[in-house]
């Protein structure tokens, strides 16, 4: 077992006897060492005392730093999030605008082909009117040239082309 202040083992010398003396001196007056530096007990060592309230302080601030840390990332990210929020809802809507124009794209193509089918239709209508007004003014024209041949052969026309 370690003994305070010394080497296992070893035992502490007794203290040497101080010897009386009858010293009266003035005040303030030096006063005759009563032992040697070796005597004297040593001051408590508080190394350990100092080293963990070093140590404590430093956990202290990095736990401060790193809260803070957290703090600004937790605000940076609250701050993305809302902005990815928008740019979904953006996107969203664009994906909207982009069905309703391709739906009214569709619409448009139909009509046109509807109108291009409408047009045929009535260039082909015209085409046959022309032939059924040629053969309207061949059987005038017969009727008042008195020509029945003529007239005839017009009537079969209005006949089939009108």
């Amino acid at each position: 077992m370690l003994e305070p202040y010394g080497l296992p083992g070893e035992t502490p010398a007794a203290p040497a006897a101080l010897p009386e003396s009858d010293w009266s001196g003035p005040p303030g007056a030096a006063v005759p060492p009563a032992a040697g530096p070796s005597d004297a007990p040593r001051p408590a060592k508080k190394t350990g005392l100092v080293v963990l309230s070093v140590l404590v302080v430093l956990f202290f601030a990095t736990a401060g730093v790193f809260g803070v840390l957290y703090s600004n990332e937790v605000g940076e990210n609250d701050r993305l999030v809302g902005r990815l929020a928008d740019k979904e809802k953006a996107l969203s809507d664009s994906g909207e605008q982009l069905k309703d124009t391709r739906d009214e794209l569709s619409r448009a193509k139909d009509s046109v082909e509807i109108a291009e089918n409408a047009r045929r239709r009535a260039e082909d209508d015209g085409a046959a009117m022309v032939k059924c007004r040629d053969a309207a003014r061949a059987l005038r024209e017969a009727v008042f040239a008195n020509d029945d041949p003529k007239g005839e052969k017009a009537f079969v026309d209005v006949f089939a082309h009108c």
